[in-house]
């Protein structure tokens, strides 16, 4: 099977498995064991030997000069813990598509390919402990003992090399012990060593159960089996309640918090990228004999990438969300029900004000005498019972009423369909002829100069305009701004006269002005 074919049978299997590990990792995540929870409910206790039905919290004196032997070194002193982290300076192998890529890398293992062949590390990883922390009268045995602490890098000239480093051939070079490294340019096979400690506090504090007066583990019951169990290890979620922590009881916590909410933003990146990449490698299968084709190959993967993330990124945020809503119901059931009520609310205030706003403003306009509406069918009779220069007066004000509401209704760029319909059966119950009718929508659409209120009663109009949608715009406002200061009203006052119509208040019949 050539190595092309192999990549692509790679990428069908691997990739899926990606994403389902992605998934897995994330879900897993939301629904950790929260050992900053777990610690700040338990009981806080001042004796050892108190009884105690749940997890409790000892706080206590520690000695900080605290020292235990090493391996390469011989002694670690004011530390609680220490880590040590071991590299080798090998082949990393990069493929992409038929093309093999070779750099050499600090690696944490020596990476499997043809030119690491017979590459051995010699260094390891390690952990070391003091056989048992002694916090007041509490001895608690260091096994198995969890730590959120932030470590500090112990440069390599502090430590002394114990016989077995130097017959491991460790030298100091830098914050490193470093093994075959020459005048500091590795070589193939190089290794070297960097060790990290947690600094104790003079208070301590154990978080765990108590058993007869000894300290044990809290076990959650978190899966430590199969898929599942293996996940949760890499995002280092073991159900475990067993910490001795620096400080007292409430810093303490406060770490454990912060230390918790660090992980899981770490884990939600990494599993999100999972996903990603995952998507990536299983699309690219189908895809990659287009990479080949100058200029277009380019675009198709970067089209190929942005697919992946469009496609992973809501699954991974969806995941997120149920996760957390199985893991925090009630804290999702409160700002949800209020959610749902303000919604309701709103909606229901908005058709209040919106109905409240069109009886006033029908009111308002039956008040203005020369724009009583008056029956359609009664329109001609209407206008010819007046003499030529009143018939005119009057469809100048009609008009003029009638720009200044459309100028309102288009204050946010468009007209709403309702507010459309008002007018024109507001307009033809005056008698406006439809082509008139046109001319001025067509005036206000054009960004002709609003005909502003001449009178304070043309300003409440308005007002019921801006409302007949039940609410009113920041575009609604400023026009409004406008009007007002055309007729000497302040914005106080506006916001009252849109408190009156929103509860409907009609008031007395707005006296004539001419």
């Amino acid at each position: 099977m050539s190595n092309s074919l192999k990549d692509r049978v790679a990428g069908i299997v691997i990739g899926p498995v990606m994403v389902f590990g992605g998934v897995v990792g994330l879900f897993q995540n939301e629904t950790r064991f929260d050992y900053a929870e777990a610690a700040a409910r338990s009981d806080v206790i001042s004796d050892p030997s108190q009884a105690a039905d749940d997890t409790v919290a000892y706080a206590g004196a520690f000695d900080t000069t605290v020292n235990f032997p090493g391996e390469y070194v011989q002694r670690f002193d004011g530390y609680f813990a220490i880590f040590r982290d071991a590299e080798i300076y090998a082949w990393e192998e990069s493929r992409s598509d038929d093309s093999v890529t070779w750099s050499k890398e600090w690696q944490d293992r020596v990476e499997s390919n043809s030119r690491n062949q017979g590459l051995r590390q010699t260094l390891d990883d390690g952990t070391f402990l003091p056989d048992s922390y002694q916090i007041g009268a509490l001895t608690i045995p260091s096994a198995n003992v969890h730590f959120v602490d932030d470590s500090e890098i112990i440069p390599a000239p502090r430590l002394q090399l114990s016989r077995e480093g130097s017959r491991r051939g460790l030298r100091v070079s830098g914050e490193y012990f470093y093994k075959g490294a020459i005048n500091g340019v590795s070589q193939i096979g190089d290794e070297r060593v960097l060790y990290e400690g947690l600094r104790p506090q003079s208070v301590m504090t154990y978080f765990g159960l108590m058993q007869r007066g000894r300290p044990v583990p809290y076990d959650d019951g978190v899966s430590t089996s199969g898929v599942v169990g293996m996940i949760n290890a890499i995002i280092q979620n073991d159900g475990i309640l067993y910490h001795v922590v620096a400080g007292d009881r409430d810093t303490a916590v406060a770490t454990m918090a912060a230390h918790l909410s660090f992980t899981k933003w770490i884990s939600r990146a990494v599993g999100t990228l999972v996903i990603v990449i995952g998507i990536y490698a299983f699309i690219s299968v189908f895809t990659s004999l287009l990479y080949a084709i100058p200029l277009l190959g380019d675009l198709v993967e970067t089209a190929v990438w942005l697919a992946s993330i469009a496609i992973g990124l809501p699954i991974a945020l969806s995941v997120m969300l149920i996760g957390f809503v199985l893991a925090h119901p009630l804290s999702v059931a409160l700002p949800l029900a209020l959610l749902i009520g303000a919604v309701v609310w709103f909606r229901t205030q908005k058709q209040s004000n919106a109905v409240n706003a069109g009886r006033v403003l029908e009111a308002r306009l039956a008040a203005e005498g020369v724009s009583a509406p008056v029956a359609p069918t009664g329109a001609a009779e209407a206008a010819s019972s007046l003499d030529p220069v009143t018939a005119g007066a009057r469809l100048e004000r009609l008009e003029r009423t009638f720009a200044n509401l459309s100028q309102m209704a288009l204050a946010e760029g468009y007209f709403d369909k309702r507010e459309k319909r008002f007018l024109i059966d507001w307009a033809r119950k005056q008698g406006i002829p439809d082509d008139r009718i046109e001319v001025l929508f067509a005036e206000v659409k054009g960004g002709a100069e609003p005909a502003m209120p001449w009178k304070r009663s043309e300003l409440e109009l308005l007002v019921c305009m801006a409302l007949a949608d039940g609410v009113i715009s920041n575009a609604e406002w400023k026009l409004l701004g406008r009007c007002a200061e055309s007729v000497g009203v302040t914005m106080k006052e506006v916001k009252e006269m849109v408190a009156d119509i929103q509860h409907g208040d009609l008031g007395p019949a707005l006296e004539l002005q001419s």
